[in-house]
């Protein structure tokens, strides 16, 4: 047979068809293909699906006597690339930020695409994209493309975190007493972390929780909590706190040997009422306001004074 027509370099799963021109005495011909191709015909054309191997397409023409000689055309397949291997890149990237993916180039691919979740934006027609990342979760996408069509997608399911939002109302006192230890919470918020408070000068107590325990100091001032996770902090939380003070301390006279009965006097305690408070150390008695107490038996007597916003002071004693 003379020249085989048709195209020598096919795409993969493609429909091609090859002819020659009638050969004289010829009753019938005979055609092969390369491996994974199909297709039959004993004419002069064949129509063939292209399968993954190139080779060599053949024809001879055949009568009563026998076959010719082969008539033979090289045929080179180019295939549809294979599906890109994983997609490396964050799956819980911040709002907002800039990340990278990519994935591993993809044999005789010539383009990739790639699709981002509702509201990132990049593009790219290489191996990798970046991209800023938007406010909606979803799936990042990518095919590797040829002339002969795309591949199967790869698929990377991304979770976009955002800064946490701010804490609601901080509970606890916000008159507490100078000294006293104190709490005070949070709601938790959601997508949080941690949590970073602020405290007036002089304050002790440090926490990453949702509450925090303070020893009061003598300044007022303002209480602050920030919500934080790995996409950075939200606005800050407040309350502000007005220390009260204590009184100042109680000093008693009149203690000493005893003689039946004496009489025990209380003074200082200012910023607050003195009250008694007989043998009980850190009594909060408030049931006699007094700075001058008889007593008639040996021991140890207590006097504190209390401030109109309810802190005790100074405990001051005497011994008889």
């Amino acid at each position: 047979p003379g020249t085989i027509t048709g195209t020598t370099t096919v795409c993969q799963g493609t429909s091609q068809t090859y002819s020659i021109a009638a050969v004289s005495g010829a009753t019938s011909y005979t055609w092969t293909l390369p491996s994974g191709w199909t297709g039959t015909s004993t004419s002069t054309s064949i129509t063939t699906t292209v399968g993954g191997s190139s080779g060599n397409i053949t024809v001879t023409a055949n009568n009563g006597c026998g076959a010719s000689t082969v008539r033979t055309l090289a045929v080179t397949v180019t295939p549809i690339p294979a599906q890109p291997a994983a997609i490396t890149g964050s799956i819980t990237p911040c709002q907002g930020t800039s990340q990278t993916y990519s994935v591993a180039a993809v044999s005789g691919a010539t383009s990739y695409t790639w699709t981002l979740p509702s509201g990132w934006t990049g593009t790219s027609t290489t191996n990798s994209i970046t991209t800023t990342v938007g406010a909606t979760s979803g799936t990042i996408s990518v095919t590797a493309n040829n002339s002969c069509g795309s591949s199967t997608p790869r698929t990377l399911s991304v979770t976009v975190l955002t800064v946490p939002a701010q804490p609601g109302t901080i509970t606890g006192s916000a008159t507490p007493c100078e000294g006293s230890s104190q709490t005070y919470s949070i709601a938790a918020v959601s997508g949080a972390t941690s949590y970073t408070w602020t405290l007036p000068s002089g304050w002790t107590g440090t926490s990453t929780t949702t509450s925090i325990t303070t020893t009061v100091g003598a300044a007022s001032g303002t209480i602050s909590v920030t919500a934080n996770n790995s996409c950075g902090s939200g606005s800050a939380r407040t309350l502000n706190v007005n220390v009260s003070a204590l009184p100042t301390s109680v000093v008693v006279s009149g203690g000493g040997t005893f003689c039946g009965s004496t009489t025990l006097t209380a003074s200082g305690g200012t910023g607050g009422t003195i009250y008694w408070q007989g043998t009980t150390s850190g009594g909060t008695s408030t049931a006699t306001a007094s700075t001058s107490q008889a007593v008639t038996a040996s021991g140890t007597y207590y006097f504190r004074a209390r401030s109109a916003a309810g802190c005790w002071g100074g405990e001051g004693s005497a011994v008889i």
